[in-house]
């Protein structure tokens, strides 16, 4: 009996796994992705943070930037479904959230530089500002990425 739940537990996986897909593919953006990461490490930067996930309107993500460094931010949407993003960065204080700095012009992508003037908590919110023809979601893709001191 055990041997048979096994069987038909894998007879359902097998067809969930070749059936055909439903929701929105997320290889486009990881290969866009790709290109980025591939130029920002021949530059010799170092990414922090590298994020993947469904766009509907908008998403925030955190992370806590340090004084040390300049900072680069990228946003950008599965080109298949999202025409442009763009992306604001915010600091908090106290119980609020300062607008720092934003992009909201590339069409490509978005993109913002900053070196924070001491640690804090950022938020870095990647909106929709178009989908093509067709689309009311997709992926997008977030990296974050800094120089190095110099000595």
């Amino acid at each position: 009996m055990r041997k048979l739940k096994v069987y038909v537990a894998s007879i359902a996986i097998l067809q969930l796994l070749n059936a055909p897909a439903k929701a929105q593919d997320i290889y486009p953006v990881y290969r866009q992705a790709e290109t980025y990461i591939t130029f920002l490490q021949e530059k010799e930067y170092e990414i922090v943070r590298i994020e993947y996930d469904l766009l509907f309107s908008s998403k925030s993500s955190v992370r806590t930037l340090t004084s040390a460094y300049n900072y680069g931010i990228i946003a950008f949407g599965d080109k298949n479904a999202i025409e442009s993003v763009d992306l604001i960065v915010y600091r908090k204080s106290g119980d609020d959230w300062i607008e720092e700095a934003r992009d909201i012009v590339s069409p490509e992508f978005a993109s913002v530089v900053l070196r924070p003037e001491r640690n804090d908590e950022y938020r870095f919110e990647v909106k929709v500002r178009k989908f093509k023809t067709g689309f009311t979601g997709g992926y997008y893709g977030i990296i974050v990425f800094h120089d190095f001191p110099e000595d």
